[in-house]
């Protein structure tokens, strides 16, 4: 993603993760919901410096299958070793 994102008042930045995978057959698409969405771990990762990584644990991402369908997943970075 580019560099360019502004946060909020609060801090807050919004990043709109896309999923796509090049080889169905070694990676299938994962299974989906009665709505056509799915969901997949994930980890959120902030490199600010070169000595400043910013980091999530693995958490559930749900992917819809329409941008009016998504919901908004927040998450709170940490520091974390580079």
């Amino acid at each position: 993603m580019p560099g360019d994102e502004a946060t909020d008042a609060a801090g807050n930045f919004e990043v709109r993760p896309l999923y796509g995978v090049m080889d169905t057959i070694l990676y299938p698409y994962p299974p989906r919901a009665a709505d056509g969405s799915f969901t997949l771990s994930c980890r959120a990762l902030l490199q600010l410096a070169s000595n400043n990584l910013l980091l999530q644990d693995p958490l559930l991402v749900r992917f819809a299958p329409t941008a009016a369908e998504v919901v908004p997943t927040m998450v709170e970075l940490r520091e974390g070793a580079p």
